[in-house]
């Protein structure tokens, strides 16, 4: 009888064992900090060329990717969590992205945050104020989606992409730096009145 008692606490030490290695399996692949407002991650640690972005580490929001944690990893994809809001300079630069959905809670994006990766497509998220210099300097899009809530559009951050049209808010026009869309096909830009909700 003893003996299947002992037998008993060996089984369930190992279930306890394999269930807790596998709970901290997804935060190994990740170096973070965490503050009072919740996670930022600070290097990715993996090897994968998938990657998602847990929306909770440690019981806490994943609220910031920070300066180069995803830089030069050979990343072909990578999913992002609604949680985030900040993605800071050079986060994802030097990849082979080619697909991005950028999160809704989103609101800012650093200097060269995607530089040279190869995405073909881009909706800007509604809550989005801010995007950095060459934050999509050097990739392949043909398609983008504006937002009416952008503040600042950096130098050069749309440069180097393969963009023929765009329709972009009547507010953009006085928004969008020097050279932001410089070195693309383009040839029509249509500006889109906001009109102001029916009441």
């Amino acid at each position: 009888m003893r003996r299947n008692h002992i037998f008993m606490i060996g089984v369930l030490a190992s279930l306890t064992y394999v269930l807790t290695k596998r709970r901290a399996a997804p935060d190994k692949q990740f170096t973070t900090a965490i503050t009072a407002d919740g996670v930022t991650i600070t290097k990715y640690n993996g090897h994968s060329k998938a990657v998602t972005i847990p929306a909770h580490i440690h019981n806490r929001p994943v609220i910031r990717v920070a300066q180069q944690a995803f830089k030069d990893k050979n990343l072909h994809n990578v999913t992002l969590p609604n949680t985030i809001q900040h993605i800071d300079n050079w986060a994802f630069a030097n990849n082979k992205l080619t697909q991005l959905i950028l999160p809704n809670e989103l609101i800012s994006i650093g200097d060269w945050a995607f530089y040279n990766n190869a995405l073909t497509t881009l909706t800007l998220p509604p809550q989005l104020t801010s995007i950095g210099d060459w934050a999509f300097y050097d990739n392949a899009l043909t398609s983008l989606t504006c937002c009416p809530t952008l503040t600042h559009v950096g130098n050069w951050a749309f440069a180097f992409n393969a963009l023929t049209t765009l329709t972009l808010p009547a507010s953009f026009a006085n928004k969008i730096a020097d050279e932001t869309f410089h070195h693309n096909p383009i040839k029509q830009i249509t500006y889109e009145r906001e009109w102001p909700p029916l009441v």
